[in-house]
């Protein structure tokens, strides 16, 4: 739709080329905006003593910029920061002895974030820290 940013046409791969490559992200997606989005947005609201809906009014008409992404566990992204309110990311299991490929800076230093069979892990991005005072 001409004028509404992020709307424009997709590069997915149509299904009759890759079956299942653009159907299984909008899943995701549409469980995320369903299930995890309302859940989290509520509890960090409630963490800073602020109404259940604090955030989730602002995010019904939300920009979602969804990336599919792997890093091989030898591989970075650099330090950096997430620019929204905030980013699930999931992870494969970290096996005894191996290092964890996420890190988070804290004090002066990283810490690794082991990934957890079924856990998703939530980062506060930008936004957060703005909205909250840090």
């Amino acid at each position: 739709m001409p004028g509404v940013p992020f709307s424009g046409p997709t590069v997915l791969l149509v299904e009759e080329v890759a079956p299942n490559f653009t159907s299984s992200p909008f899943e995701l997606q549409q469980v995320m905006l369903g299930s995890l989005v309302p859940v989290v947005s509520r509890a960090l609201a409630l963490a800073l003593r602020q109404n259940s809906a604090f955030f989730y009014q602002h995010l019904r008409d939300l920009t979602l910029i969804q990336r599919v992404v792997y890093y091989s566990r030898d591989a970075t992204a650099g330090k950096h920061t997430d620019s929204g309110l905030f980013t699930p990311l999931f992870q494969d299991e970290t096996e005894p002895g191996e290092q964890a490929s996420l890190k988070v800076y804290r004090g002066g230093t990283w810490i690794d974030v082991p990934g957890k069979k079924d856990e998703v892990v939530v980062n506060l991005g930008d936004t957060f820290q703005l909205w909250s005072n840090g």
